[in-house]
C-alpha cells in the first residue's frame, strides 16, 4: 500500500473518532496504534531480509521494499541495490542483477560489492572482458579480498588466458592460503598449461581443505 493510501486511511479513522462515543474512540485509537506498529514491524522485517541472512526470494522482496520506502541513507540504499543484484544473480536473472548493480554504483561509485556482483553476472553471460573490468574496479576498492582475485582468475581462464589466471590465483592464495577453491582453480589452470606436477599438488591440497571442492 502506498503512502498516500495510508494517509487516507488514517484520515477516515480520525473522522470516525469524532463521531464515536469516548469508549469506542479509545478502542479505535488503540487499533490505529497497533496497525501503525504492525506496519513498522513489517518494514523492519523486510529490511532485515534485505541486509541480513535470508533466502534469495526474501532478499529480493526485502530490498525492493527498502528501495521503495526510500527511508535509508544513500550508502544503505546503495547496499540494498547491491544485495538485490546478488540475489537476482543467484536466481540467474542476470539482466536484473546488472541493472540493480548499475543503480547501486550510480548512488555510490565506491561500493565494491556492486562491482563484484555485476562482474559475476557478466561472467555468467559470457561477457568476460566486462567482468574483468568490474573485478579490476573492485580490487582497487578492496585489494585484500581473495575472492575477487579468484573471480578474476576464472574470467581470464574462460578466455583461455591460463597463465594470467594463475597469477590471480597466486594472489588469492597469498591472501588466504586455506582457500580451497583457489587451489582447485589453479590446479585446473596448471593442467591447461602443461604443469602436471603443479596441477596434482594443487588439486590434492584443494581436496584436503574441502573434499567437496570441484563437485
Amino acid at each position: 500500500m502506498s503512502e498516500p493510501s495510508r494517509a487516507t486511511q488514517h484520515f477516515r479513522f480520525d473522522q470516525i473518532l469524532r463521531l464515536m462515543p469516548a469508549t469506542f474512540a479509545i478502542i479505535a485509537a488503540a487499533f490505529i496504534a497497533i496497525s501503525s506498529a504492525a506496519r513498522a514491524q513489517s518494514y523492519d522485517q523486510l529490511k532485515g531480509w534485505c541486509y541480513g541472512d535470508a533466502t534469495d526470494d526474501q532478499t529480493i522482496e526485502g530490498c525492493n521494499a527498502v528501495i521503495r520506502a526510500n527511508k535509508e541513507s544513500k550508502a544503505d540504499l546503495a547496499s540494498a541495490y547491491a544485495n538485490l543484484g546478488f540475489a537476482y544473480g543467484n536466481e540467474r536473472q542476470y539482466d536484473k542483477a546488472i541493472a540493480s548493480c548499475d543503480s547501486a554504483i550510480a548512488i555510490d561509485p565506491k561500493i565494491a560489492s556492486a562491482y563484484i556482483n555485476r562482474g559475476i553476472a557478466y561472467e555468467a553471460q559470457g561477457q568476460h572482458e566486462r567482468a574483468i573490468k568490474d573485478y579490476d574496479l573492485a580490487i582497487g576498492l578492496k585489494p585484500r579480498d581473495a575472492n575477487i582475485y579468484n573471480n578474476r582468475g576464472l574470467a581470464y581462464a574462460a578466455m583461455g588466458q591460463y597463465r594470467r589466471a594463475i597469477q590471480d590465483y597466486d594472489e588469492a592464495l597469498r591472501l588466504d592460503f586455506n582457500f580451497a577453491r583457489a587451489f582447485y582453480n589453479r590446479g585446473i589452470a596448471k593442467q591447461k598449461v602443461g604443469d602436471r606436477e603443479g596441477a596434482e599438488m594443487d588439486l590434492h591440497t584443494a581436496r584436503q581443505l574441502d573434499p567437496q571442492v570441484g563437485n
